[in-house]
């Protein structure tokens, strides 16, 4: 009982000094340990992607808090982040349609030091202050492009992309636009990724692009990937086995 009893004292005083303090001091203390919560969260969630992918999305979220950037929060989710990056491998001319704050499009290039990415944003959303976070060899792989992703290449004769990467309006009409301007421009077998794909709100006109395009494809995370196929490779494929979205579900 005696022990109970002392147990009991460090407990109760420390109770007794934490109600001492000014409430604006015990609010600052639990904002700072929700931040190192989230951000340990974080460097979790990517700990597979390789400590300069880690280190990247780490510094730029930290500096978009600071900075009061709201469009960071939108950024890629780790989890879908590591299906894109798998995705991603060995291949090395991507497009990417919806910069936003470039952090998807940086880290697509940090993945690979042979890979180029251009991407497409009809608006500058202030993404200098995160690329002065990767090397200069990081950004001079990166094109960015202040244009609607349904503009089609700058440069007609470029190289066959090898992966397309959709995450602009999620209208269903823009997003059809820009899956038909960029399919002859990729190669056979290149994955067409959309991101957040849902059939239910915030974003329904993904999946609406999807099914009025009778793609093939199947669901990883919250991304919907289809691999581009010939039009004599479609006429070949079984689309008897199709989901209600042009092909099997499977989650990730």
């Amino acid at each position: 009982m005696l022990s109970l009893q002392r147990n009991r004292l460090p407990r109760n005083l420390a109770q007794k000094l934490w109600h001492l303090l000014p409430y604006c001091v015990r609010d600052r203390f639990w904002i700072v340990i929700n931040r190192v919560r989230f951000e340990a969260g974080l460097v979790w969630a990517l700990r597979r992607l390789g400590w300069q992918i880690v280190l990247f999305q780490w510094r730029a979220r930290r500096l978009a808090r600071r900075a009061g950037d709201p469009w960071t929060g939108a950024a890629t989710a780790p989890a879908d982040l590591e299906v894109l990056l798998k995705l991603a491998r060995g291949r090395k001319r991507v497009v990417e349609l919806g910069t936003g704050a470039g952090l998807t499009t940086l880290t697509l290039a940090l993945d690979d030091p042979e890979r180029r990415v251009t991407t497409y944003d009809p608006t500058d959303w202030q993404r200098e202050r995160y690329t002065r976070l990767v090397p200069a060899s990081v950004r001079k792989r990166v094109h960015f492009v202040n244009a609607p992703g349904s503009t089609g290449p700058v440069d007609p004769n470029m190289e066959r992309v090898e992966l397309l990467y959709i995450d602009s309006s999620h209208e269903r009409e823009q997003t059809i636009e820009e899956v038909t301007t960029w399919l002859p421009y990729l190669v056979p077998g290149a994955p067409v990724i959309f991101d957040d794909f849902n059939e239910d709100p915030p974003w329904p006109g993904v999946s609406d692009a999807i099914r009025a395009l009778g793609l093939p494809g199947e669901q990883h995370a919250s991304l919907f990937v289809y691999r581009h196929q010939t039009n004599a490779e479609a006429d070949r494929a079984d689309f008897g086995s199709r989901s209600d979205f042009g092909g099997p579900a499977s989650g990730n």
